[in-house]
């Protein structure tokens, strides 16, 4: 009898010591109130920290991009300008294309919510339904600038800007140079800044290689120093640091008359009004080399750069990181590889779709697709 009870203490006292250390380690694996570092728990001398917001290690699918209700049997949109304002996506204008390929152009604008997974239509772009136009954001109003209509011949330097709380365009001083389509626009600043650019489609004239900067509150272009190029370019991309002191960056593109895709990068000063070249983009897949028609977005800690063509439809990604000023490759997009695709930024979630998919001139097919990544 007393070896039982002996027995059942010190099986009681070993439950005891086992809960107060399990309660022990739960209380040290328990994340700690980053508001309150008094309650930060520690283990042999090291402070638990919050931990970071997970960084999803796949391209989420989100919903297709909507085509207009009058459009019929047209499979997705390509070359519309893009942008992000307070937390949402735009879309505006861009081109369609019907199983047959058959053409055509649009003056939609799209909104995307991101909270809500959803897009909506929007007042219509009041210019003329156009590819290939450039699009910056100043003072929370989006401007698209530039483009070519329907008939692949006729280049505008319209500059229209948007009011997304209001839900109106507005026309505001063109672009004082050559009529143009698929340069480039980059905001900096709270200025505008579009350059390079087409002024015939397919660079029959060869490309455009000057920069200039739009002050929105004076509704006036500046002419800056042009880029250091021997040949203008179009099919370009453009991507901004938006932390104090930062600068914007050209990168890719075609050059006159039609060689192979640029790898090259380019930082401008808007400051000192200079450009400074910077580290090559990666060679792209299959052919070694550059891209043209691609996607430039911008996040808080680097210039995001994918898909694009060469004599191939790429959809890898790249990353461009604004302190090292360095590339670093990225989660390659899901879906088909794809060129004149779309996309904007948001914090540091990417959203890109659409564009066409295909190599020879008839047979390019439209995508409506539409993923994001959190990077």
């Amino acid at each position: 009898m007393h070896t039982q009870k002996w027995l059942r203490t010190i099986l009681n006292l070993s439950l005891a010591a086992i809960l107060v250390v399990a309660c022990e380690k739960q209380s040290m694996l328990t994340a700690p109130d980053s508001t309150s570092p008094s309650n930060k728990k520690t283990t042999d001398g090291f402070v638990l920290q919050p931990q970071p917001p997970p960084i999803y290690t796949t391209w989420m699918s989100a919903p297709a991009i909507p085509l207009p209700p009058f459009i019929k049997n047209w499979n997705g949109l390509f070359s519309a300008a893009a942008f992000a304002i307070s937390g949402k996506g735009y879309f505006v204008a861009g081109g369609v294309k019907n199983f047959v390929g058959m053409e055509g152009t649009t003056t939609q604008t799209l909104c995307y919510d991101p909270g809500a997974r959803a897009w909506t239509q929007k007042a219509d772009f009041p210019g003329y339904a156009r590819t290939g136009a450039a699009a910056f954001v100043a003072n929370n109003l989006g401007y698209v600038c530039t483009g070519i209509a329907s008939d692949y011949t006729t280049p505008t330097n319209e500059n229209w800007q948007y009011d997304p709380v209001a839900n109106t365009w507005t026309p505001k001083a063109p672009l004082p140079s050559d009529a143009r389509s698929y340069a480039v626009g980059v905001a900096l600043n709270n200025m505008g800044y579009v350059g390079t650019g087409a002024p015939v489609s397919g660079g029959a004239r060869g490309g455009l290689w000057d920069w200039w900067q739009y002050d929105p509150t004076a509704n006036h272009w500046t002419p800056k120093k042009n880029l250091p190029i021997a040949l203008g370019r179009w099919g370009a991309v453009a991507f901004a640091n938006p932390n104090t002191g930062g600068k914007a960056y050209v990168a890719t593109g075609i050059e006159y008359p039609h060689g192979p895709g640029k790898r090259d990068c380019y930082e401008y000063d808007p400051v000192a009004d200079t450009w400074t070249p910077m580290a090559d983009m990666p060679d792209a897949p299959n052919d070694g080399s550059g891209r043209c028609y691609a996607v430039g977005l911008s996040i808080p800690q680097g210039g995001i750069v994918g898909t694009g063509y060469n004599g191939y439809n790429y959809n890898d990604f790249y990353e461009f990181n604004f302190t090292t000023k360095t590339w670093g490759k990225m989660l390659t997009m899901t879906g088909h590889q794809r060129f004149n695709a779309m996309g904007f930024a948001i914090g540091n979630t990417i959203y890109v779709g659409g564009g066409l998919y295909g190599l020879g001139d008839n047979d390019k097919t439209a995508l409506d697709d539409f993923y994001s990544l959190y990077w």
